[in-house]
């Protein structure tokens, strides 16, 4: 059975188990939202408050200014992260088109990021470096924004998303199965099963830390007026071995969630 890492609503910018580090002063702050639809939580209840991070005007792009940080315990091949999230009416969208929402690491080292791309409409896709080689695609110095092969769906600002991510590094160095899959509110979006291969450099290449973190570009320009983004509930399970998606929707287009 998968280990459960964390499941429960964000009633603290400091919570128990996560590592916070911010450079500016009261970038995150617990609130409320009377408009969190209530169906998009299914495993227990509507979380009384949400997590407003704010990126602040002068920051300069390619830097953030929230930083929180879990420690995935034993790390693992088999990785499944819900992310709740908003991204708030007053975001700009960085010049590059690249605008990173959270990381996954791998032997200490983000390689996996949650991505909204563009420099008008945000589009989901998963932001990926250090990679060997992916079966079918095109790397730029082991590298790639990848869209969804099943669906380009947009972000749109002020609304709320469950994001979904079940991922597998390659079992070994200089062997391409890895694999990653992505739902936005129950859609899937990506399925590139057994095609990854990251640089393990010879180590055992696994998933250590979940980082929710802001970073607005791409290098160059300045943030002109704060912008925030929103977080309700982030839940993440590891495993050695394969395991299936965690949750399904099963009523309605935005249905409630549940165990599968």
């Amino acid at each position: 059975m998968p280990v459960l890492d964390k499941s429960e609503p964000w009633n603290s910018n400091a919570p128990s188990g996560w590592s916070h580090s911010s450079p500016t002063t009261n970038a995150s702050i617990v609130t409320t939202d009377a408009n969190f639809p209530a169906q998009l939580i299914g495993d227990k209840s509507n979380p009384a408050n949400v997590l407003k991070s704010v990126i602040p005007a002068g920051t300069a792009g390619g830097s953030g200014s929230v930083d929180y940080s879990r420690a995935l315990g034993t790390a693992r091949r088999f990785i499944y992260w819900r992310s709740i999230l908003k991204i708030g009416t007053d975001w700009v969208p960085h010049s590059s088109g690249i605008n990173k929402l959270g990381f996954a690491y791998t032997n200490g080292s983000p390689k996996l990021f949650l991505l909204g791309f563009g420099t008008g409409t945000m589009r989901l896709r998963m932001g990926m470096q250090s990679l060997t080689s992916f079966t079918g695609q095109t790397l730029s110095g082991g590298a790639i924004n990848l869209q969804g092969n099943l669906a380009n769906m947009a972000l749109t600002l002020g609304v709320w998303y469950v994001i979904e991510v079940l991922a597998s590094s390659n079992s070994a160095n200089g062997v391409a199965d890895g694999s990653i899959e992505v739902w936005l509110n129950a859609q899937k979006t990506h399925e590139f099963l057994n095609k990854i291969e990251w640089n393990t450099g010879g180590a055992a290449y696994t998933f250590d830390t979940v980082q929710r973190s802001l970073v607005w570009g791409g290098g160059g320009g300045t943030v002109a007026a704060d912008m925030t983004v929103y977080a309700a509930r982030d839940h993440i399970e590891r495993d050695s071995v394969p395991f299936t998606r965690v949750y399904r929707q099963f009523s309605g287009a935005f249905g409630a969630l549940r165990a599968a």
